[in-house]
């Protein structure tokens, strides 16, 4: 949708994929993957480029894999559309899944398990969903 007065573009690619399709001794891998697929940089940009070359742009790519899907999506001002929507294909195609961020993101996870039973309101949704 046009709007002159925010020269914004943003596009979003669904994948199918999901939670549901993980092997079940593999809990977990399908979000890690989502996560990991943008923050791990890509064959050609190591996270750190990555996110330079985003934070200078004031843009962002994003990716996440859900339940029953997975998206990535990109955000960007229309003049540097270009170089975003090629940092966004090469998160699609080539990510690398850094080692490292692929530990902070296992670690991270781990650290969301052990506070999931210190919301009431976690506690009912999780227990709601089974």
């Amino acid at each position: 949708m046009e709007n002159h007065e925010l020269p914004l573009v943003n596009g979003r690619a669904l994948i199918n994929t999901g939670s549901r399709l993980e092997p079940a001794d593999e809990v977990g891998l399908a979000f890690l993957t989502g996560q990991v697929m943008r923050t791990g940089g890509t064959q050609k940009h190591t996270p750190d480029k990555l996110n330079q070359i985003l934070e200078q742009r004031a843009a962002s790519v994003e990716s996440v894999i859900g339940g029953t899907s997975g998206s990535a999506a990109f955000e960007a001002l229309t003049e540097d559309v270009d170089t975003v929507f090629g940092l966004f294909a090469e998160v699609l195609q080539q990510p690398a899944f850094a080692a490292n961020q692929l530990e902070l993101a296992k670690t991270q996870m781990k650290g969301g398990i052990a506070r999931r039973n210190d919301s009431p309101d976690q506690i009912a949704r999780r227990e709601f969903d089974n």
